[in-house]
């Protein structure tokens, strides 16, 4: 018959090849700690709150000034200026909000560089060993005008 198979126990799962299944398990990203390039969040966590800012953008100054010209034709009756007082409160918030994500980009490279930084000099070999770390240069100079110090 087509389609079936020569097993007569089609239930049985095949033999699993433990050693296969542990070098896909090492190569895996979760498996191999050196291929987990970001710790804490995921990769396309850090760029979603850039990637929101236009939004956030557009919300502050269009709501700010919809709820302006609510205010203007409902209490205030101060045309044009409620509207144009609203719109300058929405750039202000969303000046705020670019600020906001300019400051998070800025401190999410530098974490990422001292994280580089660190990781380079823990692999460099005699890392803190060098010779005459820490001393002055021409550490043997004769003593000055005055005498021995």
């Amino acid at each position: 018959m087509p389609g079936v198979s020569d097993n007569s126990e089609p239930d049985t799962p095949a033999p699993v090849d433990e050693a296969r299944h542990a070098e896909l398990v090492k190569k895996h990203v979760y498996g191999d700690p050196d291929r987990r390039t970001v710790v804490g969040r995921a990769a396309w966590f850090r760029h979603s709150s850039s990637a929101s800012l236009g939004i956030e953008i557009v919300v502050a100054i269009v709501g700010c000034t919809f709820f302006g010209i609510w205010l203007e034709r409902n209490y205030t009756h101060w045309s044009p200026w409620t509207t144009m007082l609203c719109f300058g409160v929405g750039l202000g918030a969303a000046g705020k909000a670019l600020v906001r994500t300019i400051k998070d980009h800025e401190r999410e490279v530098a974490d990422r560089e001292a994280t580089a930084l660190r990781e380079a000099e823990a692999e460099r070999p005699g890392a803190g060993a060098e010779p005459g770390a820490g001393a002055e240069p021409g550490g043997d100079a004769e003593p000055g005008p005055g005498g021995e110090e």
